[in-house]
C-alpha cells in the first residue's frame, strides 16, 4: 500500500507540473481548461494519496506490533532459580 502510495504520488507530481506548463492537454475534457483548476486537482489528489500513504504506515506498524508479539509469546522464557526462604531471626528471644 505504501509503494503503491509513493507511485500516485509521483504521478500527481507530474500531473501537476505538465498541467502549469500545458493545462490543455492535462485537462483535455474541459472547454476551458486552466491552471487553477490543475491545482486544485492535485491538490485533492496530493491529500487521498498522502491518506494512503499514512494508512499504509499505520497498518505496517500495526502488523510489525502483531508479528513481534507472536514471536515473544511463542519463544520460551526461561524460568528464574527459586530461592530457598531464609528462617525468620525474631529481633528479642520471646518472654515466657
Amino acid at each position: 500500500m505504501i509503494d503503491t502510495a509513493i507511485t500516485l504520488l509521483i504521478c500527481i507530481f507530474i500531473f501537476l507540473i505538465a498541467g502549469l506548463i500545458t493545462p490543455k492537454r492535462t485537462l483535455f475534457w474541459m472547454k476551458k481548461p486552466d491552471r487553477i483548476m490543475v491545482v486544485f486537482i492535485s491538490t485533492v489528489l496530493f491529500m487521498a494519496a498522502w491518506t494512503l500513504y499514512g494508512e499504509g504506515m499505520k497498518r505496517q506498524a500495526a502488523a510489525q506490533e502483531q508479528q513481534s508479539t507472536a514471536t515473544a509469546a511463542a519463544a520460551p522464557q526461561p524460568e528464574a532459580p527459586v530461592q530457598p526462604e531464609a528462617p525468620v531471626q525474631p529481633d528479642k528471644p520471646a518472654q515466657p
